[in-house]
């Protein structure tokens, strides 16, 4: 064989076995990579976060509440006075401090609202009526004293606050504002004097109208504009006719936890209760208010429940340089339930002062009103607490 034949040979050869090489190769690389096993995705790689990732895993700590606990309910305590004449004449008692006891002076001051039923005018001499002869006013640059009995509101409404004429109302609401005690019961209109004080306390809403059955003739009366009437009337809020005051009641009382309500009717200086007294008391009453002081007889009187709503028909005068005798504070408990505990601090009053009457002094006292309340089921106990016979 020749070289050429040789040389053929091994070309053939050779292709062969590159061919085989070549194949092999293309089966390996087919069983590797794409075998039926696997499945090829279309989808995205996942970003990789770039914050922290938060998980849902409950733990196992205690739930942690930012909202507060519900506070006991505390008392709402009250305290209320009969009438109070503040003359002249016992501006200097009450600079020095000498008109009420300490123990009397802490009772109001202490209380969450004290009141009383004013019959005296704060007014400047230009508004005095010109034809007017009463002394019933105090001058304006008094009325800080009158803040030093620390009562925090006033019943205006009473046969005596207009005795110096109609323009003295508007100067002793203001000046009444002036000091910080509030007042209901007169006004330079009717809506003016129909506005209640407002006492929230607690978390509950207690509502305080005066109104009176006593006053020298109608043009005492406060009005609003009507068809009758050409003006708004200066004056006070009135109960001859019962319609004003028993549409206040009713709609206070829709939306308060309690409507109060001190009322000015009845003879003075007597411990009598008059027919009409009574009918109005009732009447309120049957309105919805939960408690009635009366405050126009200058002397105490008898209790009554009546619906089983407490009516004090009269706590006396309580301050005055013209008046002597005795006389009681009032205080009211309001329970969570807007129960009231009612109880009388007797008192007497005398020299322009007023005291406590003492442990020894005050059964008799109690057994007085004990005896005017008979007829009424009222009834004071040895400690002060009034209560109704069953």
């Amino acid at each position: 064989m020749n070289y050429d034949s040789k040389k053929q040979i091994l070309i053939v050869l050779s292709s062969v076995i590159i061919a085989l090489l070549f194949i092999y190769g293309v089966k390996e690389v087919k069983i590797k990579y794409f075998t039926p096993t696997e499945t090829v995705s279309t989808e995205k790689p996942t970003p990789k976060p770039t914050k922290p990732i938060v998980t849902t895993e409950e733990t196992t700590t205690e739930e942690i509440t930012t909202e507060k606990e519900s506070l006991p309910y505390e008392d709402i305590n009250l305290t209320f006075a009969g009438n109070v004449k503040i003359h002249e004449d016992l501006i200097n008692r009450i600079a020095s401090d000498t008109v009420l006891t300490q123990g009397l002076h802490s009772m109001i001051k202490n209380s969450d609202f004290s009141m009383f039923n004013l019959q005296t005018a704060i007014a400047a001499e230009e508004d005095l009526a010109i034809d007017n002869i009463s002394t019933n006013y105090t001058k304006l640059e008094n009325k800080t004293y009158l803040k030093k009995l620390n009562f925090k509101g006033a019943a205006l409404a009473n046969n005596y606050i207009m005795q110096c004429g109609p323009n003295t109302i508007e100067s002793t609401m203001l000046a009444l504002d002036s000091i910080g005690i509030s007042h209901t019961g007169a006004g330079k209109d009717l809506a003016d004097a129909s506005t209640p004080i407002i006492l929230n306390k607690h978390g509950k809403q207690i509502v305080i109208l005066s109104t009176t059955r006593s006053y020298p003739d109608d043009s005492w009366i406060a009005t609003s504009k009507n068809i009758s009437d050409s003006d708004d009337t200066i004056g006070v809020l009135a109960a001859k006719e019962t319609t004003e005051i028993t549409n206040l009641i009713s709609k206070y009382k829709e939306n308060s936890d309690l409507v109060i309500v001190y009322m000015n009717c009845g003879n003075e200086y007597t411990e009598e209760i008059d027919t009409y007294q009574q009918f109005l008391a009732h009447t309120l009453v049957d309105s919805g208010a939960d408690l009635i002081i009366g405050c126009s007889p200058n002397m105490v009187q008898g209790i009554e429940y009546y619906n089983n709503i407490p009516i004090i028909y009269s706590l006396g005068t309580f301050l005055s340089s013209e008046t002597e005798g005795q006389t009681a504070l009032l205080s009211v408990v309001v329970a969570e339930d807007n129960s009231l505990k009612c109880s009388l601090l007797p008192c007497t009053l005398a020299n322009s002062s007023v005291e406590t009457l003492d442990d020894n002094e005050r059964p008799s006292f109690y057994n007085h009103i004990n005896q005017l309340s008979e007829t009424l089921n009222g009834f004071v106990a040895e400690d002060g607490t009034i209560s109704q016979i069953e």
